[in-house]
């Protein structure tokens, strides 16, 4: 079912912490909403589950308004990022206490009156084949009798996924699940869910300040700042044409680089020494601001072909590439360039160097903060 959200609104005091927000989730899709940390998003999914009330503005789940439906009538199910888990039940009771809940009257749910009920056993035994195939679709089935805390952080993180995907939810809401886990557990954990979205098709809706999961797990991804969604688009999108300034520096790492320029009275824009062989569609006077990815600049060795000049202040070795961090020689603007172990070679903090840039590759922002489309054109 799709998830849809109109112009939802959600104030604490003077404080608006989701700004107008429309949003559209389809039905079966992986949509990441993404941001820095106090930027609306989790208070944004809280609204979605019913766990917070949106000040104004409305939301609907298979085309009908759930404004005034409980959480736990949404049929929405939440991971958190403490995973939640009962610490004095095992694994299976954790899995089991939601369907109980739901599946069981209170009568049958009593400890020695409910076995009196025919129905209980029946229901009883539709409760431990669901958790049976949740948990070997997700491998946990050797974990079923175990505690919480006999369990690692990634056994923990897959009970949690366990427990909500035995109530077959229309969607899974997930609220930065794998941020208390180690780096390279995050990595595998990434790999997992996406998996686990892929054989499911339902749709996840996921929240993270960490850009890499948004861009290497979802169909679609939601860039927030300040209670507003900037864009929502694929990730190749978001990471190549970037709708605003501020999304172009937050998604990519390192961040991008960005300098001050000036589009003159022939449309040429200028940045530091040189000009972009690209040109607005439309017409732009006064200042803007250019951006490259450090994938898009160059080391240039020899004395000529660079575009400006950099000095080294520090070298940032990922094993198959490098970083070169350095200020421009004017010394107010910070660069990084990605390069290759052989490109860099010899190279020590202190050196200048030349940086070439790929000016096709160029992204140009107005004062709006909002990017500027571009055209071939001459630069002479």
């Amino acid at each position: 079912m799709d998830i849809k959200l109109e112009r939802v609104v959600k104030s604490f005091g003077s404080a608006t912490a989701v700004d107008h927000v429309d949003l559209q989730i389809k039905a079966g899709e992986f949509l990441t909403l993404v941001g820095p940390s106090g930027c609306g998003k989790s208070t944004l999914l809280r609204i979605i589950a019913g766990l917070e009330s949106q000040t104004s503005g409305s939301v609907s789940i298979g085309g009908d308004a759930v404004d005034a439906v409980r959480p736990s009538e949404r049929n929405l199910a939440m991971v958190f990022q403490s995973y939640a888990l009962y610490p004095h039940l095992s694994v299976r009771e954790n899995m089991t206490v939601p369907l109980r809940l739901r599946d069981l009257s209170a009568v049958e749910r009593m400890p020695l009156l409910g076995n009196l009920f025919p129905s209980r056993a029946t229901k009883m035994h539709a409760i431990r084949s669901k958790i049976d195939q949740a948990a070997e679709t997700l491998q946990i089935s050797h974990l079923l009798e175990r505690k919480p805390g006999e369990l690692s952080g990634g056994q923990r993180q897959r009970v949690a996924v366990g427990r909500a995907m035995v109530r077959q939810p229309t969607a899974f809401l997930m609220d930065e699940p794998l941020s208390n886990l180690d780096a390279a557990l995050r990595v595998h954990m990434r790999t997992e869910i996406s998996g686990l979205h892929r054989s499911l098709k339902t749709t996840f809706i996921y929240v993270t300040h960490d850009q890499a999961e948004a861009l290497t797990m979802s169909s679609r991804m939601a860039v927030m700042m300040d209670g507003q969604i900037l864009q929502v688009d694929t990730p190749e999108r978001i990471y190549r044409n970037p709708a605003d300034l501020r999304v172009a520096q937050f998604v990519g790492s390192p961040r991008m680089n960005i300098f001050p320029g000036e589009v003159d009275s022939l449309g040429r824009i200028q940045t530091l020494e040189f000009s972009l062989d690209h040109v607005p569609s439309e017409p732009v006077q006064g200042n803007v601001s250019v951006g490259f990815r450090p994938e898009h600049l160059r080391i240039v060795n020899g004395s000529g072909g660079h575009d400006f000049t950099l000095k080294v202040t520090h070298k940032e070795n990922l094993g198959a590439d490098y970083f070169i961090h350095g200020a421009v020689a004017d010394g107010n603007h910070q660069v990084i360039v990605r390069a290759t172990p052989e490109e860099v070679t010899g190279v020590s903090i202190g050196d200048e160097l030349g940086v070439g840039c790929y000016k096709s590759s160029s992204l140009v922002f107005g004062d709006s903060n909002k990017r500027i489309d571009l055209r071939p054109g001459l630069t002479q």
